[in-house]
C-alpha cells in the first residue's frame, strides 16, 4: 500500500476517535436561563460589608464581561436614612471560545491596570480549567478545576508561586448542587477548606428564596453550621 495512503488513513483514524469537546455556556453552570445579564447584591454580615457583581452573557450563554464593584454606606442626613453607593473595582472582559474550546479573559483595575488574565480550556466533555496568571510575577499562579456532573459541580482551586516549580495547595471549594423538577440548578452547600485542612473546614447551608416568573432565584441566604446567617444575596435579571 502506498505510503502516503497509509499517512492519511492513520490521520484520518486519529482524528475520528478524538473526542469533540463543546463547551457548555455560562448559564447552565449558574443554572440560569435566557439571561442577558445578570445583577448579584451581597451583604456580608459577618464583616459587615457589601459588593456587586454584574455578569454579562450572548445570546448562547457566554459571559463576555464580569464586573465587580464594593459598596459604600452613605448615610443621607436629611432623611436618616442610607444607602449604598457601589464603586466599580475591577472588570473582566472576555472573548469567544476558540476553535480549540479555548477562550481567554483579562481583569483590568480601577487604575486601568491589567491585574491578570484567565484562559479556560475544556479538556473533558464535563470538565474545565481555569489558568490565572497575576501580572505582578510574585503573586500566584491560580489553577481552578471543575467537574460537572447530573448532580453537583464540584470545584476544586490549587495555587502556586510563579516562582516554584511545585504547585502548593492553599484551598479548595466543593459546591454542591440539586435540581429542582425543572431542571433548574439550586446550590445546597458550600465548603472552604484550607492548607488541606479538614478540621478547619467550614461548609455553609445555602437557602433559596423567591424566584421570578422565568423561574430564576431572586435570593439567597448563606448559614454557618451554628445556624447564624453569614452572607445574603439578591439577584436581578435583564433578559434576552
Amino acid at each position: 500500500m502506498n505510503k502516503c495512503l497509509i499517512f492519511m488513513l492513520v490521520i484520518t483514524l486519529v482524528s475520528c476517535t478524538k473526542e469533540v469537546i463543546t463547551p457548555v455556556p455560562d448559564t447552565a453552570i449558574e443554572g440560569i436561563r435566557n439571561v442577558k445579564t445578570i445583577v448579584i447584591e451581597s451583604y456580608n454580615l459577618e464583616f459587615d460589608s457589601y459588593d456587586r457583581t454584574t455578569e454579562h452573557f450572548d445570546k448562547d450563554g457566554f459571559l463576555t464581561r464580569e464586573e465587580y464593584a464594593i459598596g459604600v454606606v452613605i448615610d443621607d442626613e436629611a432623611s436618616d436614612e442610607y444607602f449604598i453607593e457601589y464603586r466599580v473595582h475591577d472588570v473582566i472582559n472576555y472573548t469567544p471560545y476558540n476553535a480549540k474550546g479555548m477562550r481567554r479573559g483579562e481583569c483590568i483595575n480601577e487604575f486601568d491596570v491589567i491585574e491578570y488574565s484567565i484562559v479556560r480550556s475544556w479538556t473533558k466533555q464535563n470538565e474545565y480549567k481555569d489558568v490565572i496568571n497575576y501580572t505582578n510575577t510574585s503573586e500566584y499562579i491560580t489553577t481552578v478545576k471543575g467537574t460537572l456532573d447530573e448532580k453537583r459541580i464540584l470545584m476544586a482551586t490549587e495555587e502556586k508561586k510563579a516562582s516554584t516549580t511545585v504547585p502548593r495547595l492553599i484551598s479548595m471549594q466543593y459546591v454542591s448542587y440539586t435540581f429542582d423538577d425543572k431542571g433548574y440548578v439550586t446550590p445546597a452547600s458550600v465548603t472552604y477548606k484550607s492548607e488541606k485542612d479538614d478540621k478547619n473546614a467550614v461548609t455553609y447551608k445555602i437557602e433559596k428564596g423567591k424566584r421570578d416568573s422565568h423561574n430564576n432565584v431572586l435570593e439567597r441566604t448563606f448559614i454557618d453550621t451554628k445556624g447564624e446567617i453569614v452572607k445574603e444575596n439578591t439577584y436581578t435579571y435583564e433578559y434576552y
